[in-house]
């Protein structure tokens, strides 16, 4: 019961790390291109 619980867990956490990482490239192309390159964050 322990062990299915962690492993939905498990997936919850892959699913939403694949999502912030998605979530960062649109940011990454979409955002970066209208920013100086003197006023660009590095990340």
């Amino acid at each position: 019961m322990r062990f299915h619980r962690t492993r939905i867990f498990m997936n919850f956490l892959h699913l939403s790390y694949q999502y912030i990482i998605s979530i960062f490239f649109l940011y990454k192309m979409i955002a970066l291109p209208f920013m100086d390159s003197s006023t660009q964050f590095v990340f």
